[in-house]
């Protein structure tokens, strides 16, 4: 049982982190290869912004 549930885990971890991948090579190719193209594929990936707060910039004060 434990096993199965190993599995099912890892391949869920692995279906998002292929979106994830998916969601910073498109923002990659559209900011011509920039490295703030990672600052935005989470909240894609997750469809929702609340999800990864820690990648959502902070206004400078």
């Amino acid at each position: 049982m434990a096993v199965l549930l190993f599995c099912i885990a890892f391949g869920l971890s692995m279906d998002y982190e292929v979106f994830l991948i998916a969601r910073i090579r498109e923002y990659w190719c559209v900011l011509t290869r920039d490295m703030s193209a990672m600052a935005p594929a989470p909240r894609r990936a997750a469809n929702d912004e609340r999800a990864s707060p820690a990648a959502s910039p902070t206004p400078a004060a």
